[in-house]
């Protein structure tokens, strides 16, 4: 994924996530996997089940390798 200031919209299958806070999560879809982080926008995924299918919006960072920083999930 590239950097983006826009919002984007990403639909995949939760393939890992934080064992401890459910703070982060890995989404894969069609294209590759990326990191989500969930932290900064107040929400957790502990009571997701993993291999769920997603959606989530949010921004992209910079970073290598990309983060997608969450704004909203749907399951």
């Amino acid at each position: 994924m590239k950097p983006s200031p826009r919002a984007v919209i990403v639909r995949g299958a939760m393939i890992e996530k934080c064992p401890i806070a459910g703070c982060w999560f890995v989404l894969r879809d069609a294209t590759g996997t990326v990191k989500v982080d969930t932290k900064a926008a107040g929400f957790t995924v502990t009571d997701v089940p993993l291999n769920t299918v997603v959606t989530v919006s949010g921004k992209v960072s910079g970073s290598q390798p990309p983060v997608l920083a969450a704004s909203g999930v749907r399951y």
